[in-house]
């Protein structure tokens, strides 16, 4: 199709477009070219509409556009001003990775973009924007939405979420009802990345909310890192950090790396769900330690022990990405023949052949996705086996706590907040360390039960809903949306009674 879409421009340029006037050559291939992105973003390459101009009358056929070459008296500037700046000399590497940039004749998209994101909120007031990247199967997702939810809900605040990524959002429907949701990666799908940013501050500084949390958005953060000190003026700025990811190399990567070092300034708190993280962070980035403030998501209500027959089975239950290691429970499960792996997920991260190997043993049933933890929980499962590499406290965890699931975990990131000591496995556990501690949960019920009693145990005292409103309450500026609705309340009756 892209071979009949070039050839179909090519005839219309040689008949139709290069007869016209160059400033609607320039518009219509403006046009042809936002389309051609859009269909075919890997294809095409041209930067600009002037980039697609043909040759003049009577020009070389082999004419290509070239931009243009930097006039010997600015190099000549260049050259001197490197005395203060050696970056700045002509031949400098930085100046080499300098491009052409021509400016359009008309540049209206990011303009566009912003009156139809405008004109959907309506002109609606809000106390707290969230920015996620998207709504989907994943336990940051779900503590951004049991966030927002309780500031509606238990602090009356005029919550809106907004989703960056042109990606679908399943969870969106998780949302309480007072909830406003705004999927804006389509609107912005043809606005250069860096133009987004500016879509992105200008709707912030016409809302002019009190709170802006950051939740795992690339795009805010980078709102965050170029204008937040431009919007700190009028609103006050959070994120949520929970772990490091690790690229293939093991070096550690994710938002932190990239952000926090340049945007803590402008952070009123970093919101995270376990103490263990946030210190490798003080000490490797220098970021200052009351930058962070845990605030533990709840847990699920407990309804009692839910397995009511425990076998020789057990449930994993996750994204099927590399940072869970489908690798490493491929290997448990190959060693344990005889106990059957209940499997629930999908690649949400990857490309989605993490668990070809798990789909060669006869032991292991792959059951996809799910919407509710409870609703897979088997009467037979006698442990909940998690395999992360790197996590902080996994959401997943209380899930299976809550239903009287003994869990096999090992000992990393935010997971030893939640589980004691004793019954987390080392943090470089491999398959020998998984299988004596599932065999010792299948073989012995008295091991079982005192796990799930420590367990139960530990979502009552530090996961419960109580501790985590408490701990949002506590955060400052961050949810008195009640008490600044109260006020107002009161500011205006007094104006209609003629008071002051």
């Amino acid at each position: 199709m892209y071979t009949v879409f070039r050839s179909l421009y090519r005839g219309l340029d040689r008949l139709v477009f290069h007869n016209l006037p160059l400033r609607a050559q320039v518009a219509l291939k403006s046009a042809v070219l936002r389309m051609s992105r859009t269909m075919y973003p890997t294809r095409i390459h041209a930067r600009n509409a002037s980039q697609l101009l043909r040759a003049p009358a009577g020009s070389n056929s082999g004419w290509s556009w070239r931009p243009p070459a930097l006039p010997e008296w600015v190099k000549d500037e260049m050259e001197a001003l490197s005395a203060i700046d050696p970056d700045i000399h002509p031949k400098s590497d930085l100046m080499q990775t300098v491009e052409f940039y021509s400016a359009p004749w008309t540049f209206d998209v990011p303009g566009r973009a912003y009156a139809k994101l405008w004109h959907a909120l309506g002109g609606r007031k809000f106390d707290c924007v969230i920015f996620v990247p998207w709504l989907k199967t994943g336990g940051a997702d779900l503590g951004a939405i049991r966030t927002a939810n309780a500031l509606a809900s238990d602090f009356g605040a005029r919550v809106l979420v907004v989703a960056t990524e042109d990606a679908d959002s399943p969870w969106a429907g998780r949302l309480s009802s007072d909830i406003t949701f705004l999927e804006v990666g389509a609107t912005l799908r043809d606005v250069d990345p860096i133009h987004r940013v500016d879509v992105i501050v200008r709707v912030l500084l016409q809302l002019a909310p009190s709170v802006v949390h950051v939740m795992n958005s690339l795009l805010a953060w980078e709102a965050v890192a170029r204008n937040g000190l431009a919007l700190r003026q009028t609103m006050r700025l959070y994120a949520s950090l929970y772990c490091d990811d690790f690229n293939v190399l093991g070096l550690p990567v994710g938002y932190a790396r990239a952000y926090l070092p340049r945007c803590y300034p402008y952070l009123e708190a970093v919101v995270t769900d376990n103490t263990r993280n946030p210190r490798q962070w003080v000490k490797q980035l220098g970021v200052p330690e009351n930058l962070f403030k845990v605030v533990p998501f709840p847990g699920p209500h407990t309804a009692g022990v839910v397995p009511t027959s425990p076998g020789r089975a057990v449930l994993w239950a996750g994204r099927l990405d590399r940072q869970k290691r489908p690798e490493l429970l491929a290997a448990i499960a190959a060693a344990l023949p005889d106990v059957r792996f209940d499997v629930y997920g999908s690649a949400v991260m990857g490309e989605g052949n993490e668990s070809s190997q798990l789909r060669s043993l006869p032991n292991v049933v792959l059951h996809g996705t799910f919407d509710s933890f409870r609703a897979i929980v088997k009467s037979d499962h006698s442990a909940f086996v998690y395999t992360t590499a790197w996590d902080g406290l996994p959401l997943v965890l209380l899930d299976a706590a809550s239903v009287g699931l003994p869990i096999v975990a090992p000992d990393i990131g935010g997971v030893g907040d939640f589980i004691r000591k004793e019954d987390l496995l080392g943090a470089t556990a491999g398959v020998p360390e998984y299988v004596k501690d599932i065999e010792s949960l299948l073989a012995r019920s008295a091991t079982r039960q005192e796990r799930v009693a420590r367990q139960f145990e530990s979502l009552r005292t530090s996961r419960g809903v109580d501790v985590f409103l408490d701990a949002l309450g506590k955060l400052e500026g961050y949810a008195r949306m009640r008490e600044l609705h109260i006020t107002e309340a009161q500011v205006l009756t007094n104006n209609e009674r003629g008071g002051v």
